[in-house]
């Protein structure tokens, strides 16, 4: 049954990965105890796929429950602690705390560069969710020098079409839309996108993420009849994939509305 929850948190589909990972952890802890690593393992899991569908402050509360566990059952400085703390600063970040968000991911970026070293693929993880705090920040080329460096690292380590390489370069061509780079981050955007609907499919929220993403780039370059299809097109697919009320399609909602304002038309709900 773990094996099929992770299926469905891979394949993008959050809500069925939760409704399983719940019954795990039900059962591992009756068997095994609310301590067993096997059973954090779970609840940590279970956090990442309510992250995944905008629940961030439940997702932060499991976090912060895991995270005081395995503190005091494996150690501040265990991988598995540090892979807690970080998941927790990136669910904080999420609700707009991002000097909180930033603060934490830079003690965790401090003590994996010591203990796993700078290139270990955790340790990168790291670095490329700190470059995407900084990004939320308004810290665009702060950032974009960050990513630039562990999009290498992760290419050189993981290779180029692994899924954390390409979500990097996708916060990348980000960082270069937040400095006005469109047409460089459109570039950037198109390639990820054909690796991704390659690898993970059309409708899996990466690949949406960066086609919208791919709409934002082609709106700033004043292709607007182009942009709107694009955005459509996601909008459509991410109620589909991840519901009306998920984050990043009510983004892409108010993406939409607000250039179609002009023209005195309202998407529906």
């Amino acid at each position: 049954m773990t094996c099929l929850s992770t299926s469905l948190y891979q394949q993008g589909k959050y809500a069925e990965a939760e409704a399983m990972q719940r019954e795990v952890l039900a059962v591992k802890k009756r068997v095994l105890g609310e301590e067993h690593l096997d059973t954090l393992a779970t609840a940590a899991h279970l956090a990442t796929s309510l992250y995944q569908q905008g629940r961030y402050a439940e997702a932060e509360a499991m976090d912060r429950e895991v995270l005081r566990v395995k503190k005091r059952v494996l150690g501040e400085e265990h991988q598995s602690t540090l892979a807690s703390a970080a998941n927790m600063a990136r669910s904080i970040c999420a609700q707009g705390r991002y000097e909180e968000a930033e603060a934490m991911e830079r003690e965790v970026h401090a003590v994996k560069t010591r203990v796993l070293g700078e290139d270990h693929p955790c340790t990168l993880e790291t670095a490329a969710n700190l470059a995407i705090f900084l990004s939320d920040q308004g810290r665009c080329a702060e950032a974009e020098a960050m990513q630039r460096k562990v999009h290498a690292a992760q290419a050189r380590v993981l290779g180029e079409e692994h899924p954390c390489t390409l979500r990097t370069a996708s916060n990348l061509a980000s960082s270069l839309s937040g400095q006005d780079k469109d047409a460089e981050a459109e570039v950037a955007e198109r390639e990820v996108l054909e690796a991704q609907t390659r690898l993970l499919g059309a409708k899996h929220p990466d690949t949406l993420a960066t086609k919208a993403n791919i709409a934002d780039s082609i709106w700033a370059q004043g292709r607007h009849a182009e942009a709107m299809q694009i955005f459509r097109e996601v909008h459509t697919a991410q109620t589909q994939v991840l519901g009306a009320e998920h984050p990043d399609t009510l983004i892409t909602k108010s993406n939409l509305e607000y250039r179609l304002h002009g023209m005195h038309v309202s998407l529906g709900a």
